[in-house]
Order: C-alpha cells, then sequence, then structure tokens
C-alpha cells in the first residue's frame, strides 16, 4: 500500500506484471516515455493522422498479424513520406498500432502524430506550407488513395511469402471502397502535445476502470457509440465471449507496436538535433530515472 504524504491518496499496488497490455503497467512505462519524448519536441503544429484498413481485411489481421501490422506500419509511412516528398522535404513520424474499438471490437489501426515540417537535401528546416492554417497535413482523399495502394501492393507481396493470395473478390472489396484517414491537429503546446501522444502510445484494450460489472457468466464494461456522437453506453457480454475479443489484441511476441521514422528515428538523432539548432530549441534535461507513484502524483 501506497499513501502520498500531501494529498492523503492511498493506492493499493499490486504485483506488477510487466506485461505491456496490462492496465496497471504502463503509468509508470508512459512517464518514462514521455521524458524521452520531450528531448524531440521540434516548435511547430503536430498533427494526428489515423490510417484504418476496411472490415472486409479482418480475418487476415487475425489470421496473419505480425504481416499484417508491419504492412500497416510501412504503408503509413510510405504515404507521409511520399506527400512530403513532393513538396521537397524529409519529415517524420510517430506511429503506435491500436487494433480496438471503444467496445473492444476488433478494428486495426495506426495512429501516427507528424510535424509540420520538414527538411530539405541540405538539412535545413522548413515549416510545410500553409499547414500552419490548415487541420490537415495533406489532403486526406489523397493519403486515402496512395495508402490504400500502397498497403495492398505490401501485403500481396508479403503474404505471398507465407504462400498466402488475397482472394480476388476481397481485393475487389477493398479497392471498391473508400479507406478512411483521419487528420487533426493535436493541443498546442509542448506539454499538451506529449500528454496527447503518451495517452495514445501507453491506452490498452480496456481499462480496469471500465469494468462495470462481473457475474459467474457475463461481463459488463463503459464504451463510446461514435455512431450517436460518442455517447457512453454500457456493453454486456458472456465471458467467454469478452475473453474472446480480449485476446483480439493481444499482440505477437516481440512485435513492436511504436515505431519512430524519418527524422524522429533513432537512426537520425543527428538530424533531429540539428533541426533543434536552427529553430534555438534549449537542451532539455534529461530526466531518465523512473518516478515513483508518490513522485507522479506530486
Amino acid at each position: 500500500m501506497e499513501v502520498c504524504p500531501e494529498c492523503g491518496e492511498i493506492k493499493i499496488s499490486y504485483n506488477s506484471c510487466r506485461d505491456r497490455h496490462c492496465p496497471k503497467c504502463q503509468n509508470k512505462e508512459r512517464e518514462q516515455w514521455i521524458s524521452f519524448r520531450r528531448e524531440e519536441i521540434i516548435p511547430t503544429k503536430y498533427f494526428h493522422v489515423v490510417f484504418t484498413v476496411p472490415d472486409c481485411l479482418h480475418p487476415i489481421a487475425i489470421n496473419h498479424q505480425a504481416a499484417f501490422y508491419d504492412c500497416m506500419f510501412k504503408a503509413a509511412w510510405a504515404t507521409i513520406h511520399d506527400f512530403a516528398g513532393d513538396k521537397g522535404l524529409r519529415t517524420g513520424m510517430t506511429a503506435i498500432l491500436h487494433t480496438w474499438g471503444s467496445n473492444l471490437f476488433y478494428h486495426p489501426h495506426i495512429h501516427c502524430i507528424v510535424p509540420g515540417g520538414g527538411i530539405d537535401k541540405l538539412g535545413v528546416w522548413h515549416h510545410l506550407n500553409g499547414c500552419e492554417k490548415s487541420d490537415f497535413l495533406f489532403p486526406v482523399h489523397g493519403m486515402s488513395d496512395k495508402f490504400r495502394g500502397r498497403f495492398m501492393a505490401l501485403l500481396t507481396r508479403r503474404l505471398k511469402e507465407e504462400g498466402f493470395v488475397i482472394a480476388n473478390y476481397i481485393r475487389k472489396q477493398c479497392f471498391d471502397k473508400d479507406w478512411v484517414v483521419y487528420s487533426r491537429p493535436p493541443a498546442k503546446g509542448v506539454n499538451q502535445v506529449l500528454e496527447y501522444i503518451a495517452r495514445y502510445a501507453y491506452r490498452v484494450a480496456i481499462t480496469n476502470s471500465r469494468i462495470l460489472d462481473v457475474t459467474d457468466s457475463n461481463v459488463s464494461y463503459d464504451y463510446k457509440d461514435y455512431r450517436k456522437g460518442g455517447k457512453h453506453g454500457v456493453m454486456t457480454m458472456e465471458i467467454d465471449k469478452f475473453l474472446g475479443l480480449l485476446s483480439l489484441h493481444v499482440l505477437p511476441d516481440r512485435f513492436v507496436r511504436i515505431r519512430h521514422y524519418g527524422i524522429l528515428s533513432p537512426s537520425n538523432r543527428d538530424a533531429l538535433r540539428n533541426i533543434q539548432k536552427q529553430l534555438d530549441v534549449p537542451p532539455v534535461p534529461k530526466e531518465r530515472t523512473k518516478k515513483s507513484y508518490l513522485e507522479i502524483c506530486q
């Protein structure tokens, strides 16, 4: 049991399982992750871009998870990279895989945080023209078409290596549908952007607080119904079905679900430091020690 000396809050702290799918074991990791990302912030507008796939591909995703998710990451970055490249710039991206919707049903998608600018061939930083006054980084319909083409080409090639061929009727469904790419700027300010990114980076399929009731046969939990404007509802289902849904969101062993690309990738630290120097960003004091619960509360 831990007690905060300032506010008197009492917290029961169970033994950590250290599993990345566990809601309890993410809080301290989240704080540590924020301290690392604070060193990478660029003073520009950031954009939140979400890449989704149609549900006709869900059976393939469930049976080829590692290959499918990897192709989603690669296609998302290729899309952002190509659109920035058309403007003569190389940008960056932090991408986070989620496989669930608020109702816990299967819904694989990639959350991307992208700075509104990039570097030219000489390494000079430029803000992307127009994006400072817009909610859209690039045209969403254009990104949707680009992502669909890139993803289907990557997935077809990857699955062929595994001895699997996508049926023609599924391919037709994929190209007949409009794919959805969603874009908007997150909150302004360094701390707000960091909190915004971390909210997605260390979110799990369902938190303990959302589970409202458990009986011998059923589980009830809170969810947001986005078809009704995000109103809260209660979902009740049999325990076996609930566990089956939950198991869909357990990622393959060692699969990396948070990835950094371009000027934000670990291999481009020098380029990032050069950008920060150009924009007069002061060095951020390194805060690499993990905080205790009491420190976070204070």
